[in-house]
């Protein structure tokens, strides 16, 4: 068991004081997007534990942005693209930099709150709809953009109240023609299926599945990698035409975790790559560590707990080798305590 520093992304995206809060951090004019853990190159705080690279990369993000329009590549596609980008003499921390990695990105996301996010598309006609506004995007006016918004405001403003559950893609276009006001690509998201998870509810996010995160905080775990496609909503590099040849195009597509166990202490959530245990309330004498083999990250994030002996409490962070067991005494001084396991 060793204790581990988190680190942050201070993407523009984030938050100005959920993560400082739930880290105990000093507020510095700053947004904190996610909270890495793993060893990948852009962020490592568990190599110096582990003499190998971990198989999985676990974040804890605060959305208070639209995240990027994106896809993320499968193994295939990001080993070729990456030793392209090698061989070619692109920097790893190039600006126009794709392939950062020679690794897959498949993900799955609990949510923590209620969480907005768009997953997939809504037809087998979205492909065309996505390239007809990729394409001509430099062609298509403010004043267009401005009588779509305020068509979308009038539908969702005459809606009902039992009926706004069905107007979710419209209420996250208008979110992102507030947090980008000059981007067209904000139309994508009406062809877009487009979730309100309620917390503890999950996605999981195939390797090539359209997707943009619109507001909430989550749990993410995914395959140790950084590899990502964008279409827009961001100011960082984008490449469409990726998007129009990875992405998948399919409707109504599942993307629910394989399996959602719950029981007295916790509630599992399991991909097909790899899992995360949520613990709450008082768990004494509950054993965690031997449901689930390989390496594991324990993140407290409320209350305290007894954790094989050790105090721990919100803000804490653990690194346990596989075959250390986690057993939990707890709470503490709060009586709805909470953390969470990532593990393979």
């Amino acid at each position: 068991m060793h204790k581990v520093k988190p680190i942050f992304q201070n993407y523009n995206w984030g938050s100005q004081s959920v993560l400082q809060k739930l880290f105990g951090l000093e507020k510095n004019g700053l947004p904190i997007a996610e909270v890495w853990f793993g060893t990948h190159k852009k962020a490592d705080n568990i190599s110096e534990f582990f003499g190998a690279e971990l198989p999985y990369l676990f974040k804890i993000l605060a959305v208070e942005k639209c995240l990027s329009l994106q896809v993320h590549p499968n193994k295939k596609t990001a080993k070729e693209g990456f030793d392209k980008e090698n061989v070619s003499g692109l920097p790893l921390d190039a600006q126009n930099r794709v392939f950062r990695d020679p690794n897959a990105k498949p993900e799955m996301t609990v949510a923590l709150t209620p969480f907005l996010a768009a997953v997939g598309v809504k037809s087998d006609k979205s492909k065309q709809k996505f390239a007809e506004i990729l394409q001509n995007k430099d062609s298509i006016s403010k004043k267009y953009l401005e009588d779509i918004t305020q068509k979308v405001a009038k539908k969702i403003e005459d809606a009902k109240s039992n009926e706004l559950n069905n107007l979710l893609s419209e209420q996250a276009f208008l979110y992102a023609r507030q947090d980008y006001p000059d981007d067209p690509t904000a139309l994508l998201l009406l062809e877009m299926n487009v979730v309100r998870l309620l917390p503890g509810e999950a996605i999981f996010l195939p390797d090539g599945v359209i997707h943009a995160y619109i507001r909430g905080q989550c749990l993410e775990i995914m395959e140790n990698s950084d590899n990502v496609f964008r279409a827009g909503l961001t100011k960082k590099y984008i490449d469409p035409e990726l998007i129009l040849k990875y992405g998948i195009f399919q409707p109504l597509i599942s993307y629910e975790p394989s399996v959602i166990a719950k029981n007295k202490f916790s509630t599992d959530y399991i991909s097909p790559n790899f899992g995360i245990t949520i613990v709450e309330g008082n768990a004494k004498g509950a054993k965690f560590g031997k449901m689930h083999k390989g390496p594991k990250i324990l993140v407290c994030l409320k209350g305290e707990f007894v954790v094989d002996g050790e105090k721990i409490s919100q803000g804490d962070c653990f690194f346990f080798h596989d075959g250390e067991n986690i057993e939990s005494f707890g709470p503490g001084a709060c009586d709805e305590g909470k953390f969470v396991i990532a593990h393979l």
